[in-house]
């Protein structure tokens, strides 16, 4: 109670100015800060200092209240362990004024601001304001690791190692059409493909993480468009050069197979090996394996050099020209043929038109010529004698 004297208008004022009681003493109101305005009728008013009152002051008691948010607008938010002297029931509000519960503590309730009042008429007491704050979660992936699938197996994976936000509680994972495939955290055991996330948490909180896909490793392919099978000088040993491997699963290993199963080589280009069929198996960094075509290097013509010592020129369609049997197993060898005085009278990289007895187009004159073939490999250079017979 205040003591005033000589005043016949009493106004009670909130904080916000707003007219609260017109008595001398302030009833049913709730907690918070007040001041009187006491006069005579509009003159002489006086303006008091501010009076607070506070839960202690009228028998609410919430120094031990527990207020629990709610996530993802769900209704899971409560208002807990608040008392009221003389155990008084209460009535929960909203903001709004709607009666929301009868319960002691608020329960299951959407974010928002509450209060409660207790007894009636001139002895009603009204709460502070409480607020329930909504708390919004989104799952999202942070470090995520996918390994393709390979060789053609159900072998692909998801894994995910860490997250932006909290770690939800439950998953859902769906392909590409909308199956649900799983409800684990990973995946295992994937073809290609694409893959839905979405995540849960037990605070009521789902989103969809992402789509991730899990791509097809491509198997390398074994290009033989410049292949070149190879016999050695003497006949008894035959190579390649020219393979190619086009594909991104390096490293590769190689396994050169005979006709036994027997594995002869480990290298990309076959060398060294006696003639025979032989098979190429490649195996890239996944352990995929590719089956290359079999070469037959005992289908080869004429395989050692055979080199004519003469040629008649004569337009009879016998002999000639200077026709090398198994030249084809040197693609790029050099031959040059010299006359007795050491002049250069013919020259081919790689022996595709042979030589036809002329030079710049003219009839060379019968007698001894002179040829030297560079193999261009680690068989010697080969060189003799050509007699052009007319």
């Amino acid at each position: 109670m205040v003591d005033i004297f000589d005043a016949s208008v009493f106004q009670w004022y909130s904080l916000n100015n707003q007219l609260v009681g017109s008595n001398r003493i302030l009833t049913g109101v709730g907690s918070g800060s007040y001041y009187l305005k006491a006069g005579q009728l509009g003159v002489c008013d006086v303006v008091s200092a501010l009076f607070t009152i506070d839960a202690s002051s009228n028998g609410i008691n919430d120094l031990q209240k527990v207020i629990t948010d709610t996530y993802c607008g769900a209704a899971k938010g409560s208002i807990e362990k608040i008392t009221v002297a003389n155990n008084l029931s209460r009535t929960w509000y909203n903001s709004s004024g709607q009666m929301i519960s009868t319960a002691d503590d608020l329960k299951d309730v959407a974010s928002g601001i509450y209060y409660f009042k207790v007894g009636q008429g001139n002895c009603e007491i009204v709460s502070k304001n409480y607020t329930i704050k909504n708390i919004e979660v989104s799952y999202k992936v942070n470090v995520l690791a996918i390994v393709p699938e390979t060789c053609g197996k159900s072998n692909g994976s998801i894994t995910i190692n860490n997250y932006e936000t909290l770690k939800p509680d439950r998953f859902e994972w769906k392909d590409a059409q909308g199956n649900l495939i799983s409800t684990r955290e990973n995946l295992q055991n994937l073809v290609a493909g694409k893959y839905i996330l979405t995540a849960y948490g037990n605070n009521g909180c789902s989103n969809e993480v992402g789509e991730f896909t899990v791509p097809a490793s491509q198997l390398p392919i074994i290009d033989y468009n410049n292949l070149q099978q190879l016999v050695s000088c003497d006949g008894k040993s035959v190579s390649t050069s020219g393979i190619k491997i086009n594909g991104s699963s390096e490293p590769y290993r190689y396994q050169w197979f005979n006709e036994n199963s027997v594995v002869v080589s480990a290298q990309l280009n076959l060398a060294g090996v006696p003639p025979g069929k032989y098979t190429l198996i490649l195996i890239d960094k996944n352990g995929c394996t590719v089956n290359g075509q079999t070469l037959d290097f005992t289908a080869l013509p004429n395989s050692p050099l055979d080199i004519p010592n003469s040629i008649t020129p004569n337009g009879d369609g016998i002999n000639d020209d200077w026709q090398i049997k198994g030249v084809i197993n040197y693609p790029f060898a050099d031959f040059s043929i010299y006359n007795r005085n050491g002049s250069r009278i013919f020259y081919a990289k790689g022996y595709k038109k042979p030589f036809d007895g002329k030079f710049n187009g003219a009839l060379l004159p019968t007698g001894v010529y002179y040829y030297l073939i560079d193999l261009k490999t680690n068989c010697n250079a080969v060189s003799g004698s050509l007699t052009i017979i007319r």
